[in-house]
């Protein structure tokens, strides 16, 4: 009886570099823990200096600088690399967060602090939800050049689009090399497109008024 031999990678193994879920979820975790550390450091910021100018400028620049190292890697790079982005991206990205919202806080008048944070975290999930969106565009835009590469009649950016998780089972049963080498450059330009998000938030922050933070709040009386 004739034993037929595949050379499908195993399924919870991932397109580009090899790892399984358990080990991508281990990468993340450096991000995660300097995330909270930049929050941390970040409102240690505030209640050092007053103010909050100086901090989100630092915190956008070592977004900008962790995500173009990120965009600028190569597929082939060490792990501690890649790792080494991501610590560099989550700090900037914590202190931007902790920063942002006291800074708004701070911009409006007693009475409109409660709209204001509720309006500023409902934009915060609007750009979550569209970056989300955005890099999920760019990635099943490359996999129609990806199916193309492995020989196979490509994808429709339509059928990518609505189909991206049989898309995505495709490239990964394919076991090529082009279609790694094409979903790794896709992630590249994700992250540049989050680089150049963060030369903007670098730009409103060099040109942001370096306002004091308040020491107390003081609600004028209702009138009867």
């Amino acid at each position: 009886m004739a034993v037929r031999v595949t050379s499908k990678p195993p399924p919870n193994s991932s397109i580009a570099r090899g790892a399984t879920a358990a080990q991508s979820g281990i990468y993340l975790v450096p991000f995660m823990l300097s995330s909270a550390a930049g929050n941390i450091t970040g409102s240690r910021w505030g209640r050092q200096f007053g103010s909050f100018r100086g901090g989100l400028r630092i915190a956008t620049i070592l977004c900008l600088a962790g995500l173009t190292l990120l965009a600028l890697l190569p597929l082939d790079a060490p792990v501690w690399a890649i790792i080494a982005g991501l610590i560099i991206t989550g700090c900037g990205v914590g202190t931007c967060l902790i920063g942002s919202i006291t800074s708004a806080q701070n911009a409006l008048i007693p009475q409109d602090i409660g709209c204001g944070t509720g309006a500023l975290l409902v934009l915060r999930s609007v750009g979550g939800a569209s970056g989300s969106t955005l890099a999920g565009a760019i990635i099943a835009a490359r996999l129609v050049t990806t199916r193309h590469a492995a020989g196979d009649r490509p994808f429709s950016p339509a059928h990518a689009l609505h189909r991206g998780a049989a898309a995505l089972d495709y490239a990964a049963h394919t076991g090529s090399t082009a279609a790694a080498t094409h979903l790794g450059a896709a992630f590249g330009l994700v992250y540049s497109a989050a680089a150049t998000v963060a030369a903007i938030s670098l730009v409103v922050t060099l040109r942001m008024p370096n306002t004091p933070l308040r020491e107390t709040l003081q609600f004028a009386p209702v009138s009867e």
